[in-house]
């Protein structure tokens, strides 16, 4: 972390150059700088707020929640497939929480200069503490070290990791448990993702003195790294869909490739800073960025639209999505006659929840939102709205 709050003091603005995308920012609260940022299934988004602690938002970013075991710190995020959140401090130790935040448990005050960095298929915890690597299977309970390496770790269903040691990668094919030398580079690796599909991105550190470019690429059906992308620190890559993904920088703004990472391009219409410090993907389909000046997302916010405020519904309604069938976008609307708690799912054939899109209490009235469905499949999807008299549903068609 220390690393990276340099990369935020000392680097210097660039123009930025907009591609393919157009970011809107989330809310007027304009938190920010935002360090670290993580999504649970259910949507709700967690955002590391350098020295200003964590917020919790449940409506898609359009209103924040302070949350934290101490609001004027900097924390690193990670959560686990049970939606478990972990939160590391540089000076006060590694916390939990089980209840999205409304309590956090200290887990362990033995580590110092601590980022959390990982959570594997096993739930084993993988935190750097002082330029080392330690992995704890309890909870945070007890931590084994790993030795003398430390840096950025990534981990896969299949019990692969990566982790990053200077200008080093180093392999686990058991989740951690043994570790064998992978590649080495010229430049200190900074930021790594991998997925099942056989491509590992590492994200370089890059010094203004020897700028080098950003990411290399390695595919397992080719055994071979591509140097490519900005010459610049890469902070953090995701997948947005197969073959887009969208990498963060420190002083470049956002790239995005949509050739599977052989090309790179900026995409920064809408912004109003370079300094990308993390990314994060919404169940609606949307991606977040986390800047130096609050969160932006590639769907215009605020989603909710009430309509008609003087004129209240006489009865409950959920329309029919418009347009249908869509791609990749459609707007819902709904209404209804007495103010309370408003869910809005959807669900795929199965029964499968594949995004919250409303979540909160809302006063009677109209409401329209809109679902990006950019990431998922064609097929047949069933939204449900649920408030405490009505539960509503109906069918809508994404065809791509």
């Amino acid at each position: 972390m220390k690393n990276r709050l340099l990369i935020f003091i000392f680097c210097s603005a660039v123009s930025l150059h907009a591609q393919n995308e157009t970011w809107h920012q989330l809310s007027s609260q304009k938190i920010g700088p935002v360090f670290s940022l993580t999504v649970t299934s259910r949507g709700i988004i967690f955002a590391s707020v350098f020295e200003h602690g964590i917020f919790r938002s449940s409506d898609s970013g359009a209103t924040w929640v302070q949350t934290a075991p101490s609001a004027g710190k900097t924390y690193s995020l990670v959560k686990n497939s049970s939606d478990d959140i972990f939160a590391a401090e540089w000076n006060s130790g590694i916390f939990s929480s089980t209840n999205n935040g409304e309590h956090w448990n200290a887990l362990s005050s033995s580590l110092s200069h601590v980022d959390i960095r990982a959570v594997n298929s096993a739930g084993m915890l993988f935190a750097e503490s002082e330029g080392v690597l330690f992995s704890s299977a309890d909870y945070g309970k007890r931590w084994k070290s790993l030795h003398s390496f430390g840096g950025a770790v990534v981990a896969l269903p299949n019990k692969e990791m990566y982790a990053a040691k200077g200008d080093s990668l180093l392999r686990s094919t058991n989740n951690g448990l043994t570790w064998t030398h992978f590649a080495s580079f010229s430049s200190p690796v900074y930021s790594l993702y991998a997925d099942t599909s056989g491509i590992l991105f590492a994200g370089m550190y890059s010094d203004e003195n020897e700028p080098v470019s950003g990411i290399f690429k390695w595919k397992k059906s080719e055994s071979f790294w591509k140097q490519t992308g900005p010459q610049t620190t890469i902070n953090q890559i995701i997948q947005y869909s197969p073959g887009k993904y969208f990498a963060a920088t420190a002083d470049s703004g956002c790239y995005v490739s949509i050739d599977s990472g052989v090309t790179w391009k900026p995409a920064n219409t809408g912004l109003t800073s370079a300094k990308i410090y993390s990314l994060a993907l919404l169940p609606d389909g949307s991606i977040l960025l986390g800047t130096v000046d609050g969160i932006f997302s590639n769907i215009q916010r605020p989603d909710f639209i009430q309509k008609n405020k003087n004129n209240v519904p006489s009865e409950f309604r959920l329309e029919q999505n418009f347009p249908n069938p869509f791609n990749p976008a459609t707007v819902i609307s709904y209404q209804f006659p007495v103010s309370g708690f408003v869910s809005l799912k959807v669900f795929d054939t199965l029964g499968r929840e594949a995004a919250l899109l409303v979540n909160e209490t809302q006063p009677a009235g109209r409401y329209s939102v809109r679902w990006n469905a950019e990431a998922f499949s064609s097929g047949i999807y069933i939204y449900q709205l649920k408030t405490a008299e009505q539960v509503l549903t109906k069918k809508m068609i994404l065809t791509k």
